[in-house]
C-alpha cells in the first residue's frame, strides 16, 4: 500500500515535470523555426503524446487483436476534447484563429466522419488495409499543408537562448517522462483503487481510459497556465487527427480492424459529435474564444459520457 502511494506521487511528479519541459522546449522550437505554436502543438506535441495509443494499438494489431484500437482511439478522442480542452479552457481562455475554424477543426471532423463512413460502408463493418493506406495518405497531406503555411505572425521574434539540439533533447526527455510517469500513475492508482474496493469495471472505464490521455491533459493544462492556448489546442486537435489517420491507418495496414455494433460503433458517433462541438465558441461569442463557460459545458458532457459508459 505504501509503495503504491510512493509510486503514485512519483508518477504525478514525472507527468508534471515532463509536461513543463515539453511545453517550454516546444515553444522554443516554434520560435527558432518561425512556426506558430499551433503547428508545433499539432506535430511534435500532438503526435508525441499519442505514442501510448499508437503503441497499444499497433501491438494489439500484431497480436491479432486490432479491434482494441477502435475503443482506444475513440475513447481518447472524446477525452481529449471534453476533458482536456474543458480543463484547459477553465484554466485560461483559448482563442480560436481563422485557420483553426476554417481548416483545423473541419479536418478533425472529416477524420471522424471518414471513420464513420468506413464503419457503415459494408456489412462486415471493418477498416481494411486499403483504407488504412488512405488514412496514412490523408495524415501526410495534412502535415504537408500545415508546414506549407510557413511562418505565423503570432510567433514571437525574440529568439530563445541555447541551441536547437538542446530543445529537441528536452522535448524527448519531456515526452519520455510524460509517458513513463503516466504508466506509473495508472498502475499505482489502479492498485490503490483495488485496495479500497473499487470494482474492475469502474477502474477500466475511468483510470485505464483516462491514463492514455494523461500526457495530453498535463501538457495542455500547463500550456494554458503559461498562456499558450494555441499550443494546447494544437495538442488536442493534432492528437485526435493522429489517433484516427496515423494509429488506425498503421493498425489496419497490419490487419483489418473489425468494428462491433455495440459500444465501439456508438463511440464513433460520440467522437464525431465532440469534434463538431469544437465550433461551440464560434456560436456562443463573437470573439471566437473558448472560455470558462464552454470549458464547464465540455466537462459536464464528459461526466455524462462516463456515467453512460458505466451503465451500458
Amino acid at each position: 500500500m505504501i509503495s503504491s502511494i510512493i509510486l503514485f506521487i512519483v508518477g504525478i511528479v514525472m507527468i508534471l515535470k515532463g509536461a513543463d519541459l515539453l511545453v517550454d522546449a516546444s515553444s522554443n522550437i516554434a520560435r527558432r523555426l518561425k512556426l506558430s505554436e499551433f503547428i508545433i502543438g499539432v506535430t511534435i506535441v500532438g503526435i508525441g503524446t499519442s505514442m501510448p495509443e499508437l503503441t497499444v494499438s499497433v501491438f494489439g494489431a500484431i497480436e491479432g487483436n486490432a479491434d482494441i484500437a477502435i475503443g482506444n482511439v475513440t475513447g481518447s478522442n472524446i477525452c481529449n476534447i471534453l476533458l482536456i480542452l474543458g480543463v484547459t479552457a477553465v484554466i485560461a481562455p483559448v482563442e480560436l484563429s481563422r485557420s483553426n475554424i476554417r481548416k483545423d477543426i473541419p479536418m478533425g471532423i472529416m477524420a471522424s466522419l471518414l471513420l464513420l463512413i468506413c464503419a457503415i460502408n459494408r456489412s462486415e463493418m471493418l477498416i481494411t488495409p486499403y483504407e488504412g493506406v488512405f488514412f496514412l495518405i490523408c495524415f501526410g497531406a495534412y502535415l504537408y499543408n500545415m508546414f506549407s503555411q510557413g511562418t505565423n505572425d503570432s510567433t514571437t521574434v525574440e529568439m530563445p537562448t541555447g541551441k536547437l539540439s538542446k530543445d529537441i533533447l528536452l522535448v524527448i526527455v519531456g515526452l519520455v517522462s510524460l509517458i513513463v510517469g503516466g504508466k506509473i500513475f495508472v498502475g499505482s492508482a489502479t492498485e490503490l483503487a483495488l485496495a479500497v474496493g473499487v470494482s474492475d469495471s469502474v477502474i477500466a472505464v475511468t483510470l485505464v481510459a483516462f491514463g492514455t490521455s494523461l500526457p495530453e491533459l498535463a501538457t495542455s493544462a500547463i500550456a494554458a497556465a503559461k498562456h499558450k492556448g494555441q499550443l494546447a489546442l494544437g495538442n488536442v486537435i493534432g492528437s485526435n487527427i493522429a489517433n484516427i489517420f496515423l494509429i488506425l491507418g498503421v493498425s489496419s495496414c497490419i490487419t483489418p480492424i473489425h468494428i462491433s455494433e455495440g459500444i465501439s460503433f456508438i463511440s464513433i458517433f460520440i467522437a464525431l459529435g465532440t469534434s463538431v462541438l469544437l465550433f461551440l465558441p464560434v456560436l456562443t461569442n463573437k470573439k471566437r474564444t473558448m472560455g470558462r463557460v464552454e470549458g464547464i459545458i465540455f466537462l459536464l458532457c464528459y461526466i455524462a459520457y462516463i456515467y453512460i459508459s458505466l451503465i451500458i
